[in-house]
């Protein structure tokens, strides 16, 4: 179990600004930071939870040129749109900007000192592609021509998509540049200034070695993201660039280099203090500054992990050390959309501001938990994300609900009358093992999020409600009201009771649904506050948690809990987004 003395700090990995994020973004590193932390809140820690996206890089610099914007308006056009997605599937960020502020540059610019100063940097001469027409020298990616192994016209400078040839631009045969279509290119001479990784590598490993996967300690790494970490490091750390022939970015503080800016993955990860130190400068020190007191947890897609756990620590290293490193890394492998990519520009998958014209967040929240592509790729379907809905949502959880609250209201009203106090703990005392059932499987699920094995949790949460079904098919009140109303009465109240244990379980993941459950005991619950009025479930004293809803309580009973989705509705949404 997590330390209750340490604060808890997440990052949320920042995307570039440049496209918006389909489902598999969502869960890839959003959805899952944002259950961490209000599953966090709910049990009392004291939690940062930091977001935000990423200005930088050749893809911003060239979306604006195409777009004909100016590059910094361009970013806040983008950025504002991320950030109503964001707001729309309810992420609960403590703190949420961009990597191109202030506080991010007087970090970038400390850390280069620091590294410079302990002899980390060095200058070397390459050489690379200028295009004449565009006035700029031209990343790999961002200049075309045929693939010499194959003829495919369309191979990039990098890698040939048709054969998967690993190319350099000089490999192409009628290179033109990806922006202008120009053949004016030629190969020049520029110095850039190179980071010394393999001389930082010693002490990176001795940071490393505890980090490996151990089912005892939660603070270690899974299995694929300690892999991948170690794979680079086994295959020795090499020289890594560290600036860019762009003009947008942080300008390299050094004579010759007024031309040039910092890599956008040395300037990146300083994000997740400088929008901490920008938006809440009070907090900065105690999450950031004071390491002991502390636990970071970072999450991200797999592709992103050599960057956060070989690179950025590296950086802090040879930097001087100043800052909090990451404790645990949750790294996901991708979700593929319905056997094969998410593609927006041919309009194919589920991008998350479509998705939320289809359904409430919720909806898709909850299954994207439920599939997580923790260790392999999953694939979404709209089958399959039917199904799932279709029989947790509403044949499980919702079922047990409307039949509990409809029978009661049906029979006794909406206030619950008040019955021999005797007759509750009867039936407590006669079905105390549905309450220890529960108990073990709360504490089960409350683990494996800590642990953040998030499918095995929704298992767990999936198995509590089928306990809620089990037991009123088995009590089935409908039948003994006919002979003893004060102990049907007493058995309702009972399942009133995990209906709201139920709803607590279910607000990390579902906030909506868990306020209109809450709701219908009157119980204040804010699903976009930070501020929680609720607690996380007591396992460890149910009969406690057994006795929220009592006498006199008024119920505000919904028609119905969940939507249920159509075949038809399937096959509308498979010829929309071109499945």
């Amino acid at each position: 179990m997590i330390d209750k003395n340490k604060r808890i700090l997440i990052s949320s990995a920042l995307p570039y600004v440049n496209g918006l994020p389909h489902l598999g973004h969502l869960i890839g590193c959003l959805l899952s930071s944002d259950v961490f932390a209000r599953f966090m809140r709910l049990r009392g820690f004291d939690v940062m939870y930091v977001g935000g996206v990423d200005f930088h890089g050749s893809p911003a610099e060239l979306g604006a040129i195409k777009e004909g914007k100016n590059v910094e308006d361009y970013c806040n056009d983008y950025a504002k749109k991320h950030k109503e997605i964001y707001d729309g599937f309810l992420l609960s960020f403590d703190c949420f900007g961009s990597t191109h502020s202030k506080e991010n540059q007087e970090l970038v610019y400390e850390a280069f000192e620091g590294l410079e100063k302990n002899g980390f940097i060095f200058e070397k001469t390459l050489k690379q592609v200028f295009s004449k027409a565009d006035n700029m020298f031209l990343a790999d990616r961002y200049i075309e021509g045929t693939c010499p192994y194959c003829g495919y016209e369309k191979a990039r400078g990098d890698q040939c998509e048709n054969c998967t040839k690993l190319l350099d631009p000089s490999d192409l045969l009628n290179p033109v540049s990806a922006i202008s279509g120009s053949s004016d290119l030629e190969i020049t001479d520029t110095k850039h200034l190179f980071l010394q990784l393999q001389d930082l590598q010693p002490e990176l490993e001795k940071w490393l070695k505890d980090k490996e996967n151990n089912s005892d300690n939660n603070l270690t790494w899974d299995k694929q993201t300690y892999g991948i970490a170690k794979k680079w490091v086994s295959e020795g750390l090499k020289e890594r660039c560290i600036t860019r022939d762009l003009k947008w970015g942080f300008v390299v503080p050094r004579d010759g280099y007024e031309n040039k800016v910092f890599y956008v993955w040395f300037d990146a990860p300083f994000g997740y203090l400088s929008i901490v130190k920008e938006k809440n400068p009070a907090r900065f020190d105690d999450f950031w500054k004071k390491p002991d007191e502390t636990l970071y947890f970072q999450f991200m897609g797999k592709d992103n992990v050599p960057f956060h756990a070989v690179f950025f620590p590296s950086v802090l290293i040879g930097a001087g050390d100043k800052y909090k490193k990451v404790d645990v890394i949750k790294s996901f492998s991708f979700l593929n959309y319905e056997g094969g990519k998410f593609s927006k520009s041919a309009g194919r998958g589920v991008f998350a501001e479509d998705a939320l014209k289809e359904l409430p967040c919720d909806y898709w929240r909850y299954w994207l938990l439920c599939n997580t592509p923790e260790s392999d790729d999953v694939n979404f379907s709209f089958a399959k994300f039917a199904s799932d809905i279709n029989k947790d949502l509403n044949d499980i959880l919702g079922n047990f609900i409307l039949r509990v609250l409809k029978f009661y209201n049906k029979k006794y009203g909406d206030v619950i009358s008040e019955i021999p106090a005797e007759s509750i703990k009867n039936v407590f005392n006669e079905y105390n093992h549905i309450i220890e059932k529960t108990s073990k499987l709360i504490e089960s699920y409350t683990n494996n999020f800590e642990n953040l094995k998030y499918r095995k949790a929704m298992e767990d949460l999936r198995a509590i409600w089928v306990i809620g079904n089990e037991f009123i098919d088995y009590a089935a009140p409908w039948v003994l009201d006919k002979t003893d109303s004060i102990k049907t009465q007493a058995i309702l109240i009972f399942a009133m009771n995990l209906i709201r244990i139920y709803a607590v379980l279910l607000s990390p993941v579902c906030p909506t649904f868990a306020k209109k459950i809450l709701d219908i005991f009157g119980i204040d619950f804010n699903p976009i506050s930070n501020k929680q009025t609720i607690k996380w479930v007591d396992y460890e004293n149910m009969i406690d948690e057994m006795s929220v809803i009592s006498f006199g309580q008024k119920l505000n009973i919904p028609d119905s809990m969940f939507n249920k989705i159509s075949d038809e509705q399937v096959e509308l949404w498979k010829e929309k987004f071109k499945a």
